[in-house]
């Protein structure tokens, strides 16, 4: 996926990342916006069993979907 990504970065057409899709082509879009300091907004989906923050099953990178939201950014 990243492979995509470089070269339109490259030319300057890629102003930001905006992405949802599986957990693994997210993880690679996110270190790729890291490493090109590029904005990005990714749409991490998880299974929310609480709704409230407690239950930590929804929990991605120290923040919890349900409550921080499930788009974040990176």
């Amino acid at each position: 996926m990243t492979d995509v990504l470089a070269p339109l970065l490259d030319a300057g057409q890629i102003d930001a990342i905006y992405a949802c899709g599986p957990h693994g082509m997210l993880h690679a879009l996110a270190q790729f916006a890291r490493r090109t300091s590029t904005p990005c907004q990714a749409s991490w989906e998880a299974y929310m069993r609480c709704a409230i923050g407690i239950c930590g099953a929804c929990e991605h990178d120290g923040k919890v979907l349900c409550m921080d939201g499930p788009v974040l950014a990176l």
